[in-house]
């Protein structure tokens, strides 16, 4: 009888691999560098996973959201090719976004 193969033994590839992965809403006040960015659909919609430096630090984090204020400004830098981009992100009332 053949060897029954475990979920555990596939491998799932992992987006921004070696990035350690930060909550978007621990980003607030933060300056950021947008390095690379990639758009998924979820459950409940569409959702951006990008990695990013905090500025003056060469390591790597990534991080994912679907505020659309910010999904609307990542798309625009991806679209029209100005990544790496930077900017600080902000909260006011339950709006994120990245200025």
């Amino acid at each position: 009888m053949s060897e029954i193969t475990k979920f555990s033994d596939i491998e799932v590839p992992s987006l921004y691999e070696g990035t350690e992965r930060i909550r978007f809403r621990d980003l607030v006040g933060k300056e950021i560098i947008v390095k690379d960015v990639t758009f998924l659909l979820g459950d409940f919609g569409e959702y951006a996973v990008f990695e990013f430096q905090f500025l003056g630090d060469e390591k790597r984090y990534s991080t994912s959201t679907g505020a659309k204020i910010v999904m609307f400004r990542l798309r625009n830098l991806h679209s029209t090719g100005k990544l790496p981009a930077q900017g600080k992100v902000v909260k006011e009332g339950r709006h994120y976004d990245i200025i």
